[in-house]
């Protein structure tokens, strides 16, 4: 279905260029799915917060076309497990049930991963375009229930060993915000008596994801009901800076194409840096300072031209700054195993002595003269 794929890389502008192009055959499911594409709705913009590490609001198109590869995919995947760990009927039940809740996809979709907290070290936000946000919430306790049942059948498929941990998902009590109804559910993480001895404190073994199901779409947030909260009067008031306006996406393409599908931000230093300083303050190291300044911001986008495009592209200065940091740790490093002892002047190091291995062997001795021959004796 694939006529043409081409990939470029140029230099232009301050800033390293990468794209790729795909071209459909005409008349296939690819040409026709690719014709569907188009500018993501103002509701993405709700999770694009301006305090985001990351973050990408895109357009699927009409995904009633690819539904068909899709679950042809799924179901062959399926035919690889066997019977005894996963039966006949509990396998259809689960293929119509994903069915039912892939026909609800309404095409737009958005991502932001936000600054980590101790309380919360990973905090992210989505969106997803629904066609019947309320048709899709009925079924969220059977997507529970059968997201439990298929981890133990891929965990029994994978080993038949007993797992050092279990994976378990729940629903906690809803609650409303304005109106809208907000569900939750916790994923946890029951550890066995072994794993739990090592694993680290820091990293929490229970994740609570709150759903806000507003009109024509499911908010999905980890990180608090504050941060839900705020997603929610941001889709319902509307009036959120789309990411194509961000500053700093603007800096990478101050001319975009009209037509974009797919645009994203990350903030590449901002990002590294705020986990490293986490990891820092729970340990007590330094990483963080090996992260160069600035953002280091990776800018990207996809439009529609003859199939798709796609562009990413980072600043020169940043990709030199990688560089930089990287001599500089080297040389720190070098430095540090050059130096001598704690409290021992290098002035009074003596050199070391050679090892033994290393002195040149005597000189060899010259062979005694051969003895004269004895006289033959008289006759």
């Amino acid at each position: 279905q694939t006529a043409e794929i081409v990939l470029g890389l140029g230099v232009a502008d301050g800033h390293l260029n990468l794209h790729g192009r795909l071209a459909p055959v005409a008349g296939t499911t690819l040409a026709a799915w690719l014709g569907t594409l188009q500018a993501p709705g103002a509701a993405t913009a709700a999770v694009a917060l301006p305090e985001a590490l990351a973050v990408e609001t895109a357009n699927a198109g009409n995904l009633d076309l690819l539904a068909p590869v899709y679950f042809r995919f799924l179901e062959k995947l399926m035919d690889t497990l066997p019977a005894e760990v996963l039966a006949p009927e509990k396998r259809q039940v689960y293929v119509e049930h994903e069915k039912a809740c892939f026909a609800q996809l309404a095409g737009d979709v958005a991502f932001a991963l936000l600054p980590p907290s101790k309380e919360f070290p990973l905090r992210l936000a989505e969106y997803v375009g629904l066609k019947d946000s309320a048709a899709l919430r009925a079924k969220l306790t059977d997507t529970v229930q059968l997201a439990n049942d298929m981890f133990q059948v891929m965990m029994a498929a994978e080993t038949n060993a007993p797992l050092p941990l279990k994976v378990q998902f729940a629903l906690a009590e809803p609650r409303e915000y304005r109106e809208i109804a907000v569900d939750k559910m916790v994923y946890s993480l029951e550890l066995g008596s072994e794993l739990a001895a090592l694993w680290p404190p820091a990293i929490p073994t229970k994740f609570e994801i709150e759903l806000a199901w507003v009109p024509g779409g499911v908010l999905a947030a980890v990180g608090g009901p504050a941060l839900v909260e705020s997603l929610v009067d941001r889709a319902l008031d509307g009036g959120a800076a789309p990411l194509a306006t961000w500053p700093a996406w603007q800096a990478a393409y101050p001319d975009p194409d009209r037509n974009l599908v797919d645009v994203s931000h990350v903030a590449l230093f901002d990002l590294v840096r705020a986990y490293l300083g986490l990891v820092d303050a729970n340990v007590g190291s330094a990483y963080a300072a090996y992260v160069p300044e600035g953002s280091g911001n990776l800018e990207s986008c996809s439009y529609l031209m003859d199939g798709a495009m796609s562009r990413l592209r980072i600043r020169l200065d940043d990709i030199a700054a990688i560089s930089a940091k990287i001599q500089e740790v080297q040389a720190k490093a070098m430095a540090a195993a050059m130096a001598p002892p704690a409290g021992v002047d290098a002035e009074s190091v003596e050199p070391a002595e050679a090892p033994a291995g290393d002195e040149p062997a005597p000189a060899a001795e010259e062979p005694a003269p051969a003895a004269e021959p004895a006289p033959a004796a008289a006759e």
